[in-house]
């Protein structure tokens, strides 16, 4: 069903580096995604040095974790976490014709359990009115046939949403229905809030570009007994089941619970690049850059 072709491989440097002079740093605390293999990807030798590794409560993400004390945070200079592997990315493409006699989806999976219904802060929300009377015409005219209906949604999606308010985050379904405004990762939130409206698991595909200083969040949605499918309503039809090999992913889904610097829950609303804590005696220059390098 899924036909994978390599695209692109190579040692992957992926990190955090935060410059700085005239700074008195007592404790920096950073955490970085870690990328596993998945069917659009495959990771290996990876190693992540004086960082430690952690999984996520959800089951499917992993992130690494840096604290450093004040002994050993230098008072001028650079302080770096990062990972490197091996990994070899895909163009994946998706034979829709063989998808025949699709079960019924048992509510008891986990893919229903994780993925359908609102999150606490309404960055996917398939009660909103504007996304269910959508949801409920768009459901008609593919007469409910369950691939019918997604491709009639991504479509939906690319047509009426307009790309913009880049680099401001994820945004709630109520914001983005007033504006129809949004960059990649909210054009998938709305694909995704439409396919939950109609009881069809979904999530966030969140990526890095393995070679420029670029990021993009796709999406895919899963069909009983053939698993994710993958979707990109920012960039149209023509990638509807497709993957487009040059990504990394980093994390799959939104509000990813990582541990805080005090070992408690924190909410990672799009878990892409890093999280920091730092703090300091006096504040002098300095600013932190993400880069992600190697893949050709």
């Amino acid at each position: 069903m899924f036909t994978r072709t390599k695209a692109a491989s190579g040692k992957v440097t992926n990190g955090v580096q935060l410059t700085y002079s005239g700074s008195q740093f007592t404790r920096i605390y950073m955490v970085l995604p870690r990328p596993i293999s998945n069917q659009y990807q495959d990771i290996t030798s990876w190693e992540a040095p004086e960082c430690t590794e952690a999984a996520c409560e959800d089951g499917i993400n992993s992130y690494i974790w840096k604290d450093t004390p004040e002994d050993h945070i230098p008072a001028s200079g650079q302080y770096v976490i990062s990972e490197r592997f091996d990994a070899n990315v895909y163009h994946v493409t998706t034979d829709f014709s063989v998808m025949k006699d699709i079960p019924e989806y048992d509510a008891q999976s986990e893919e229903c359990k994780k993925y359908l219904g609102k999150e606490a802060n309404c960055l996917i929300d398939p009660t909103h009115s504007k996304i269910v009377s959508t949801a409920n015409s768009l459901w008609s005219v593919s007469g409910g046939d369950i691939v019918a209906y997604a491709r009639k949604c991504l479509e939906w999606t690319y047509a009426n949403m307009h790309y913009g308010n880049t680099n401001t985050g994820l945004h709630t379904i109520d914001d983005l229905m007033q504006s129809m405004t949004g960059d990649c990762g909210n054009y998938a939130s709305v694909f995704i809030s439409l396919l939950r409206a109609k009881g069809i698991p979904a999530r966030h595909v969140v990526m890095v570009h393995g070679s420029l200083d670029e990021y993009h969040v796709r999406a895919e949605f899963y069909v009983p007994a053939y698993g994710w499918i993958p979707a990109d309503p920012t960039w149209g039809k023509d990638y509807f089941g497709v993957f487009e090999g040059k990504y990394i992913v980093v994390s799959q889904g939104i509000n990813t619970i990582i541990r805080d610097f005090d070992g408690k829950d924190f909410q990672a609303d799009l878990f892409q690049t890093f999280y920091g804590w730092y703090w300091y005696r006096v504040a002098g220059n300095y600013s932190f850059t993400h880069k992600c390098a190697g893949l050709n």
